[in-house]
């Protein structure tokens, strides 16, 4: 039997569940972006990008700021790994953890609501990001409304309240391409609480477009640290499950792979 490498807890830190969950899905429904993300398919992320597996990130700059205040990047990554296997690892708040290096901690994650005929769940998340910019370290803490897709292997999160940013919201998708290959699609949006002077646009828009790169490229950095687990016989046991399915009975369920 290979060894056990534990990713342990899901609510690091406990808290009562919201008394007023269908509001927060309603106002997480109600997350609407400033552009257009309509155009942003399943399809058109397999057509789009054009990088082997493994290789960088390909990112996108989509606005700089011209579109009413607004910073937004897209970006995929192509890596040899299972689809569900990496949605599993986004959904599990000890392994997100591990996976993107800008996680300073993750303050509380509540569980709002769950629908287990639609297979979502909708949580709060705090965490405190930390970033360089201009070679400086800066700590901040955001807020989300974060809402798990398990049909869609989707990610989407919005900003639950103001700080930096008026407003910001986005989402990762996790496209399978076979069995063992996928692509991965982050997108960004954020407007920030100070308006960006024209003359300092192309930094911000250069910003954003680096933040997600560098989420990319450390998620395509712990895939490569799955593979090595597994080649090495250790299994990753992750603190996620499908809503509505019966975690004991899905392990001794053979894949149908």
């Amino acid at each position: 039997a290979g060894k056990q490498v534990s990713s342990v807890t899901a609510n690091s830190v406990p808290r009562a569940r919201s008394n007023i969950p269908l509001n927060a899905v309603a106002l997480h429904a109600d997350t609407a972006f400033k552009l257009d993300v309509s155009r942003f398919t399943s399809e058109e992320a397999k057509e789009r990008h054009v990088g082997e597996c493994g290789d960088p990130p390909e990112v996108e700059i989509l606005s700089r700021g011209e579109d009413g205040g607004v910073l937004a990047a897209r970006g995929t990554i192509r890596v040899r790994y299972n689809a569900r296997k990496i949605f599993e690892s986004f959904c599990d708040p000890e392994e997100n953890k591990r996976i993107f290096d800008n996680c300073a901690s993750v303050n509380f994650r509540d569980l709002l609501h769950e629908d287990k005929v639609k297979k979502t769940r909708l949580f709060e998340v705090s965490k405190t990001g930390q970033w360089t910019l201009l070679g400086i370290p800066i700590n901040f803490e955001s807020t989300v409304l974060a809402m798990e897709d398990w049909k869609k292997y989707e990610i989407s999160f919005k900003l639950k309240k103001q700080g930096a940013m008026k407003h910001m919201s986005g989402f990762w998708r996790v496209v399978p391409v076979s069995q063992d290959e996928s692509i991965v699609l982050f997108y960004n949006e954020a407007v920030p609480f100070i308006r960006i002077p024209s003359m300092f646009k192309f930094f911000a828009g250069r910003l954003i477009s680096e933040m997600a790169a560098s989420l990319l490229e450390d998620l395509r950095r712990a895939t490569k640290r799955w593979q090595k687990d597994e080649a090495e016989g250790r299994i990753l046991v992750l603190n996620a499950s499908e809503p509505g399915v019966d975690v004991e009975n899905e392990q001794k369920t053979p894949s149908p792979f």
